[in-house]
C-alpha cells in the first residue's frame, strides 16, 4: 500500500478502541496488553513492507523475561482459521480488513484469552487438545509448564518438566535455553531440597523482574 500512514492511523484507532472495549491497555500505539493473575494477553500489529500483520500471544510474567514476545501464540490469520494472504495491501479494503480482524479477535482470540486467565488454566491448555493452535517450541512448552507447576505448588510435576526442558537439544533454541539454565538448575535443586518458601520468593522476584524490564509498572 502506498499510503502507509493511513493504514497505521486506522490500526491505531482500532487498537485503541479494542483496548477500551476489552479492558486492555495500550503498551504502544498498535500493541495492546491485558494482565490477569500474572498472565499477559497480547495483541500486536506490525507493518512489514506493503502490508500489515497481527500477532496474538500469551506470556506468563513469572517466567523472567527482558522483553515481551510472541513465542506462545500465532499470527491472527492462522489462529482458529486459515486466512491466506496479508492485510492492508489495498487502500480501498482497509476498513473491510479491520472488520475481518475484529471478527477473528472476537470469535477466536478473546475466548482463548478468557480461557487462559491463571497459571492453572495455562497448564490445562498446554496439556489439552487445543495446544496445537499455537506455535511454541518444545523447550518453551516445558519451561512454561515447569514454572506454572511451581506457581501452583505442584512441585513433582514442575521438576519433571524443568528436567525435560534441560534435556531438549536444538540449535534453534540454544541461546534461549542457555539463558534459562542458570534459572532452571537452582529451581530443580530447591524442589529436591523442599525449599518451597524460597521458590515462592523466587517467583515473586521473577514477576517483578519481568515488570521492570518490560516497563509494565507495578501492581
Amino acid at each position: 500500500m502506498k499510503n502507509r500512514k493511513l493504514l497505521k492511523k486506522h490500526i491505531q484507532e482500532f487498537t485503541k478502541q479494542f483496548s477500551i472495549n476489552n479492558d486492555f491497555n495500550l503498551y504502544e500505539r498498535t500493541f495492546a496488553i491485558r494482565e490477569i493473575r500474572n498472565i499477559l494477553h497480547i495483541v500486536c500489529f506490525d507493518f512489514p513492507p506493503s502490508s500489515m500483520q497481527c500477532h496474538v500471544a500469551i506470556q506468563p510474567l513469572y517466567v523472567p523475561e527482558a522483553q515481551l514476545h510472541f513465542s506462545f501464540g500465532n499470527l491472527l490469520n492462522y489462529f482458529g482459521t486459515q486466512r491466506t494472504g496479508v492485510w492492508g495491501v489495498e487502500e480501498s479494503k482497509i476498513l473491510s480488513d479491520i472488520d475481518e480482524i475484529s471478527n477473528i479477535l472476537e470469535r477466536n482470540v478473546l475466548p482463548w484469552f478468557n480461557e487462559i486467565s491463571s497459571p492453572k488454566s495455562l497448564i490445562d491448555f498446554i496439556n489439552g487438545d487445543k495446544f496445537s493452535t499455537v506455535k511454541c517450541t518444545p523447550f518453551l512448552r516445558n519451561l512454561y509448564l515447569g514454572f506454572s507447576y511451581l506457581y501452583t505448588k505442584r512441585f513433582d510435576l514442575a521438576n519433571e518438566n524443568l528436567i525435560n526442558a534441560l534435556n531438549i537439544t536444538s540449535d534453534f533454541i540454544g541461546d534461549y535455553k542457555m539463558k534459562n539454565i542458570s534459572l532452571i538448575e537452582p529451581l530443580i535443586k530447591k524442589v529436591n531440597e523442599k525449599e518451597f518458601s524460597a521458590i515462592e520468593h523466587d517467583l515473586h522476584n521473577f514477576v517483578r523482574f519481568t515488570r521492570e524490564n518490560c516497563n509494565l509498572g507495578q501492581k
